[in-house]
């Protein structure tokens, strides 16, 4: 059994601060003991951690030598993960040990243009304090610590790794604290119930609502080794459960009740259609607004209220621009209604198609105008990629051919509903545009759509089935021999899974999760056996440095930023 220790002492304001980091092959022991040496009482109003993680990712930087942090600060719960942006193992954690819980976080910035350091709060009291002062809606409890003259306490956490996500859940379980599964999720409607289950070395005795008048709460029989619970909320909004286990330990679990599904779908698809610009007199005319709650402005080319510089695409192009249209078109698929679907036809006829879009009588065709927004690009002077070209962003493809997609349900599997096109045509525009988005950014910068996750794509499958159901098997072999090249190097081990447009991005995460989900059930093109699923690759196999040599490494980094502390005398 190899070990190693280094201890360190500070003092302010009569209080002695020691930090004890002690190494074994299991982990690292991080203990810290607080002692009044003065001869008055002293509170300790906020005791801190800086977590100063290299957690910058700047072009060119290889995915692996910076991380990713997942925490959960959550009282006696509270765990810290930090993972490649690959998430390639092992796994760093950092656990709360016997009666030592986290209560708070921020970060801390040495100026205003500092990316700062995330800091976990043992005591928050004085910091949370300012920050709910200040307007900040922070619902856990917090607290301060009142030492007596020699009087002293003691907090203990681990450092830890393990190989993958599923290891990381035992070793919380294992720790005491509590692995928690929730279906369907945290923020569910009030429609539906949550269940929950839990599992921990040490029991959870009961859930405590916060608003017991509005919550159900039911105890379900365990089931696989984990405790199961079944909850229902009537209250709209904040929902905070309170897990409590034996020896005063709690966790907090925070749940948002919203309206039934179908109830907020049809409320956001009549908030996007009454803020439509409708004016024949503005280039814009068709275009889904961005609405100001604060200044009660509706946004445009003309007017950006208080959107300012380069972010003015956000209000005509781009995933904030053109998410709106496929939202309300693929809405309407489902849940028809004549007003919204003629709003989509005078989106697509006078703001799309001609505009936004360039048509099939233009050289590359079906290509998207980007950034500032189409006007600008059109009548610039620059006849490049950075003007009357600037087409190749593959990221606004498919908002678009999801939208037209929709339309194209919406024109066939609805006939009382009025459409502008007939639903083939909406099915050819939808192809047109999905083809371009592996096409036209290839021919124009060289930009690959084969190995960028993105927004809305996942709609290929269900497009490549339309375009067969109504006879169009050449356009829907091309498409699918396109997507099956996209899967492919997906699967590829070499590939970086997570990258997107940011090295880490839940456009390509979530892109993963579907693929994941679907089996592949198609011979030829893709490539794989029927019924095959797409391999899991959250973790890879490495060696795992010896225990000593790595936390060696780690006691040197974070000898001179123990923790911090803030004391005010007692009078």
């Amino acid at each position: 059994m190899h070990s190693a220790a280094l201890e360190l002492a500070a003092r302010d304001a009569g209080v002695l601060l020691t930090t004890r980091l002690a190494v074994d092959e299991a982990g690292l022991t991080w203990e810290i003991m607080l002692r009044n040496d003065g001869m008055a009482s002293v509170e300790v109003g906020d005791l801190y951690l800086p977590m100063p993680m290299n957690t910058e990712f700047p072009a060119g930087q290889p995915v692996s030598m910076a991380v990713l942090k997942h925490s959960f600060v959550s009282g006696h719960g509270s765990h810290i993960l930090w993972i490649r942006g690959n998430s390639t193992g092992p796994f760093l954690m950092l656990l709360p040990e016997a009666d030592t819980s986290l209560e708070y976080w921020d970060v801390h910035k040495d100026s205003a243009e500092a990316s700062g350091t995330w800091c976990a709060y043992i005591l928050g009291g004085a910091a949370a304090g300012e920050a709910v002062a200040g307007g900040t809606r922070w619902r856990q409890p917090t607290h301060s610590l009142s030492l007596s003259p020699a009087e002293q306490r003691r907090y203990r956490l681990r450092f830890q790794w393990v190989a993958d996500y599923e290891a990381a859940r035992r070793a919380i379980a294992d720790a005491g604290l509590v692995d928690v599964e929730v279906m369907p999720g945290m923020t569910v409607p009030n429609d539906l119930h949550v269940d929950i289950a839990l599992a921990s070395s040490i029991p959870v005795e009961r859930i405590e609502a916060e608003f017991t008048g509005d919550t159900v709460v039911q105890r379900l029989p365990d089931r696989a080794g984990r405790r199961l619970w079944r909850v229902r909320f009537s209250r709209l909004g904040e929902n905070r459960l309170t897990l409590h286990q034996p020896g005063a330990r709690q966790t907090f679990l925070e749940f948002f009740a919203t309206e039934p599904v179908e109830t907020m779908m049809k409320k956001r698809a009549t908030f996007i259609v009454k803020r439509q610009h409708r004016d024949p007199s503005k280039w814009y005319d068709g275009l889904f607004g961005e609405w100001n709650m604060e200044t009660q402005v509706l946004l445009g080319p003309d007017n950006y209220d208080r959107i300012k510089g380069w972010r003015i695409y956000e209000v005509t192009c781009d995933d904030p621009g053109l998410s709106k249209p496929a939202y309300l078109a693929t809405k309407n698929a489902e849940h028809p209604d004549v007003a919204e679907v003629a709003a989509l036809d005078r989106y697509i006829d006078t703001f799309v198609w001609g505009g936004l879009q360039r048509t099939t009588q233009e050289a590359y065709a079906y290509g998207l105008y980007g950034i500032p927004d189409w006007k600008q690009n059109r009548e610039s002077s620059d006849p490049g990629p950075k003007g009357r070209l600037h087409i190749w962003r593959p990221y606004d493809y498919p908002h678009i051919f999801a939208m037209y997609l929709a339309m194209h349900r919406i024109a066939r599997d609805h006939p009382a509903i009025p459409t502008r096109q007939s639903a083939r045509d909406y099915l050819v525009r939808a192809y047109g545009t999905a083809l371009a988005m592996f096409t036209v950014p290839m021919r124009v910068v060289m930009w690959s759509a084969y190995r960028t996750g993105i927004c809305n794509e996942c709609v290929i499958p269900e497009l490549v089935s339309a375009l067969t159901t109504a006879g169009l098997t050449r356009e829907a072999a091309t498409l699918e021999a396109h997507w099956a090249r996209k899967v492919r190097a997906f699967v590829d081990p070499k590939a970086d899974l997570f990258k997107s447009e940011y090295p880490f991005d839940s456009t390509a995460s979530n892109q993963l999760r579907h693929w994941r989900a679907r089996p592949l059930t198609t011979l030829s093109p893709w490539g794989f056996r029927r019924r095959q699923r797409v391999p899991s690759r959250s973790v890879r196999s490495l060696q795992i440095c010896s225990a000593v040599a790595g936390w060696n490494l780690l006691i040197t980094t974070w000898a001179a930023i123990i923790a911090a502390l803030r004391v005010t005398p007692i009078r």
